[in-house]
């Protein structure tokens, strides 16, 4: 049997048809909904990226703003420790309860270390305004055995967040400070000014 070509053109134009009004296959699908779902993760992730980027600048602004704020002030003598016992003095403001001051022990293990080798430039204090008992165990617990003064509201030194690092010369004068919890780059300044 022979096919006409006018027959047979209609035939395929038929085919095409149907087959272009024919369903999806399920493979198909599930194609088509990972690529959307990829498209819509990435942009996800993209907005997350840019906004953590952004807060993270200003937070780190606003650390180094307060930092700044605190240089050239003078700080009134701790009751149990004055400031010209040692030719300088890095206090450590922190506080039971905060985060940032627990994820920088290991940092604050590092400079304990350095000054019990004796190879600090200044004192390592930590001033809490925690009581005595539980600013003792939470130092004790973090394995620090630093020099501290417990319950002295840290606002009587200008702090208003924790972790604060100052640096004082024996004259009680804040040379250098930092405000909350450090990058590397922080450690490293801390470092620099701490270590022999």
């Amino acid at each position: 049997m022979r096919i006409s070509a006018r027959h047979h053109s209609r035939r395929c134009t038929t085919c095409r048809h149907s087959q272009m009004n024919e369903a999806p296959s399920p493979v198909k699908k599930l194609a088509e909904v990972l690529a959307n779902l990829s498209i819509v993760v990435a942009a996800i992730l993209l907005c997350w990226t840019l906004l953590k980027s952004h807060l993270g600048s200003s937070k780190t602004e606003s650390n180094q703003q307060a930092g700044a704020s605190l240089i050239g002030t003078t700080l009134p003598s701790l009751p149990s420790h004055k400031w010209s016992q040692h030719p300088a003095t890095l206090i450590l403001a922190i506080r039971g309860g905060c985060h940032f001051c627990e994820a920088s022990y290991p940092f604050y293990r590092k400079l304990n270390a350095i000054e019990s080798d004796h190879d600090s430039r200044a004192h390592l204090l930590a001033v809490m305004p925690d009581d005595p008992q539980s600013g003792g165990q939470l130092l004790k617990t973090n394995d620090l055995p630093v020099d501290a003064v417990y319950g002295e509201p840290l606002t009587s030194l200008n702090v208003t967040g924790t972790p604060t690092l100052m640096l004082l010369n024996s004259n009680g004068v804040v040379e250098k400070a930092w405000v909350g919890q450090l990058d590397q780059e922080g450690e490293r300044s801390v470092l620099s000014d701490f270590a022999r």
